[in-house]
């Protein structure tokens, strides 16, 4: 159980990087990225705040879930299926430029951040599916 805890901060911590890091170059001889969130020269969200968002509920709903939420393995899972929702998404879109540009030199590439976003959203929501059977799992115990 503590394994899962620290798998599930590590990815987390996996997408929220991915969100400030390149989701994608093109161009040749003048290369241009994209990110997720760009803080400099000046702030541009390209669906990385999202992401953040939604992996800083799953960590919360973890951790330190609120008192008024009555099952939240059910809501770790909810947000994890739509972070994975996102990234496949953000996957698409640049699927998209990439047959967009198709034939030209520097065609738009898959950069690092946003295979970490895939990455750890796809770990989060492998973990939420694992707890979520476990607690369907004990409830039905108990009730037999």
């Amino acid at each position: 159980m503590k394994s899962l805890r620290t798998l599930r901060l590590a990815s987390a911590s996996l997408a929220v990087v991915g969100s400030f890091l390149p989701w994608e170059q093109q161009g040749d001889p003048f290369p241009y990225q994209t990110y997720g969130i760009k803080l400099l020269p000046m702030v541009n969200d390209n669906g990385g705040v999202l992401v953040v968002l939604l992996s800083l509920m799953i960590v919360l709903l973890a951790f330190q879930p609120p008192k008024f939420i009555k099952n939240p393995s059910l809501w770790n899972l909810i947000i994890s299926v739509l972070l994975m929702a996102a990234s496949l998404l953000f996957i698409v879109r640049w699927l998209a430029h990439r047959y967009g540009s198709a034939g030209i030199i520097g065609a738009a590439q898959l950069d690092i951040g946003l295979i970490g976003v895939v990455v750890g959203s796809a770990l989060l929501l492998w973990i939420a599916i694992i707890n979520y059977s476990r607690l369907i799992i004990r409830q039905t115990k108990s009730t037999s």
